[in-house]
């Protein structure tokens, strides 16, 4: 399976990295970072809230889309870009763990990507460390594009802040999450022996595959196409989805974990770094 991008892809992703240089460059010239950018795209505002009884910190990075602009997921398709979110600068907090609401997908040409096409928000959470105030720092890429794609990359900083506006619009980011999958969900995915392809069984009816739609984040190396939704052989009536595989690579250990969002109807639920049956 050859790795070699499509040569528009390239060209797309170029021009791409070549703005974000630039937007990089600008950025070192500023002065400290603010909590919020005015971008042609969007509104990009980063909000913190003070930590709670248990010292856990949450926050939200708000991205106000502006009218026929799109972003992506974590897995965006073949001409999407990916949000890389780096909080390495913070001071004052522990990791920053960053939770994704659930996404549609829809064509950009002839290809399907899979992200948001309004307002969206990311709900981040954190822990108090010892030593320095907290301060929640961010150095974001997002890939935003309508016609043309644009990089929207920025250097935001956020305190903590008890006000109304930003509990509401961490509030929102949280409850715009799937729901974890149970411990109990019998979904589990194997891949095929010529390692084309990921057979996923699911817990629902079949009845359920019009409104059903499943969303795959692989690790590094590992792209895959759109799930095809069918008849599950060995459970008559239920649920299953193939997986095409586009690109793969194997880690050392030889393992292979993946996270599935299934969505149906009203309900979302992910499955979290789910393990792969190898053959």
């Amino acid at each position: 399976m050859s790795d070699t991008l499509p040569s528009s892809l390239a060209r797309r992703r170029s021009r791409l990295l070549a703005r974000s240089v630039i937007a990089l460059l600008a950025l070192s010239h500023g002065a400290r970072a603010a909590d919020q950018i005015r971008h042609e795209a969007a509104t990009v505002t980063l909000r913190l809230l003070p930590a709670d009884e248990t010292g856990e910190v949450r926050g939200a990075l708000v991205i106000d889309l502006e009218p026929g602009w799109k972003t992506y997921w974590i897995a965006p398709g073949p001409v999407g870009l990916a949000p890389d979110l780096r909080f390495d600068r913070s001071a004052g907090l522990g990791p920053v763990a960053v939770d994704y609401p659930v996404p549609i997908r829809f064509h950009e040409g002839s290809d399907v990507s899979v992200g948001y096409d309004a307002p969206t928000a990311f709900a981040l959470r954190s822990s108090l460390a010892t030593g320095a105030s907290p301060v929640l720092r961010a150095d974001l890429l997002l890939g935003v594009c309508r016609e043309i794609c644009v990089p929207l990359q920025a250097s935001l900083e956020a305190r903590p802040d008890p006000g109304l506006s930003s509990q509401a619009a961490v509030a929102s980011a949280f409850a715009a999450l799937p729901d974890e999958a149970p411990t109990s969900s019998t979904i589990a995915a194997r891949l095929s022996p010529d390692g084309r392809e990921i057979a996923v069984t699911t817990d629902l009816p079949r009845t359920d595959g019009a409104l059903a739609a499943l969303f795959v984040g692989g690790p590094a190396g590992w792209t895959f196409g759109l799930p095809v939704a069918h008849d599950d052989p060995a459970h008559p009536g239920m649920l299953a989805f193939t997986i095409p595989v586009e690109r793969r690579s194997v880690g050392p250990s030889g393992s292979l974990h993946v996270d599935l969002l299934l969505t149906s109807g009203e309900t979302a639920r992910l499955s979290r770094s789910l393990a792969v049956s190898l053959p």
